[in-house]
């Protein structure tokens, strides 16, 4: 990598990779004879390559921590209470499967067996107004072949549904269509 010229009355440094590089001798070929050239001509760059070799040598002069003798030990005996750990939360999650589902039929369960001839009737009930719903509406469906007589006969039928809801709790209320608030 050539060094960007100077402009005129200032003076270009080398950068910190070049300076590392001249340090450890990894810097070679045209860019390295440039940057060499560089340090001879300024201090400043020069004394950076000199502290750069220096801290070379204090890293060289390092060693590794000895690692005490049941590391390895330490280190397989993580491994198997980590795995024993992820294997309880499986079973875990596993088990609340069944739980789920067990709680899901009870609810079923329960709501069906207050009256489930009503609320098989309740269910025919509603099933049969978006039968009659629909085959209003197919008329409009086959005629128009629109998205918007898909999205009116999705509106009818949420209408019907609601409608419906309402007319049953008034039904069952006993009331005969009046302003009243209908409870259970």
């Amino acid at each position: 990598m050539k060094p960007v010229p100077p402009k005129p009355g200032q003076h270009e440094h080398l950068d910190e990779s070049q300076l590392q590089g001249l340090a450890d001798s990894s810097l070679r070929g045209p860019s390295g004879a440039l940057a060499h050239e560089q340090i001879e001509h300024c201090a400043e760059c020069k004394g950076a390559v000199v502290m750069y070799r220096e801290l070379f040598g204090k890293l060289d002069t390092l060693t590794d921590p000895i690692a005490p003798p049941d590391f390895t030990l330490q280190v397989m005996e993580a491994v198997s209470e980590h795995t024993e750990q992820l294997a309880a939360r499986r079973h875990i999650y596993l088990a609340a499967i069944p739980a789920v589902l067990v709680a899901f039929l009870a609810v079923i369960g329960w709501a069906w067996s207050a009256a489930p001839g009503q609320r098989l009737d309740q269910f025919v009930h509603g099933f049969t107004v978006c039968k009659q719903v629909a085959y209003v509406a197919w008329p409009a469906l086959e005629n128009a072949r629109l998205p918007l007589a898909s999205g009116a006969l999705f509106a009818c039928v949420a209408l019907g549904v609601v409608l419906s809801r309402a007319l049953r709790v008034n039904r069952m209320d006993g009331s005969s269509g009046g302003g009243g608030v209908a409870t259970r």
